[in-house]
């Protein structure tokens, strides 16, 4: 994959309350305060795609903390 020019926030959405099939990762995309949801894994994939997500990688000069401006905004929500 060349590299795209992309600059995004995708909202990730779990729900490891079933410990069986049930297990549910959500991937939307919000948009003029709409989400969409664009991908749903379930399972054994749902839980490794979160165990990658949350894993931080040693080694690579990053020691996990994020340096921010300050609080970030309150997102507008449609109901």
């Amino acid at each position: 994959m060349k590299n795209p020019r992309i600059n995004e926030s995708l909202i990730i959405g779990v729900d490891f309350s079933k410990r069986d099939d049930g297990v549910l990762l959500i991937v939307g995309r919000q948009k003029n305060g709409e989400v969409t949801i664009i991908n749903a894994f379930q399972g054994k994939e749902a839980f490794d795609i979160y165990e990658k997500l949350i894993t931080t990688k040693k080694g690579c000069g990053n020691d996990g903390a994020v340096k921010t401006s300050g609080a970030m905004p309150k997102m507008p929500v449609q109901r």
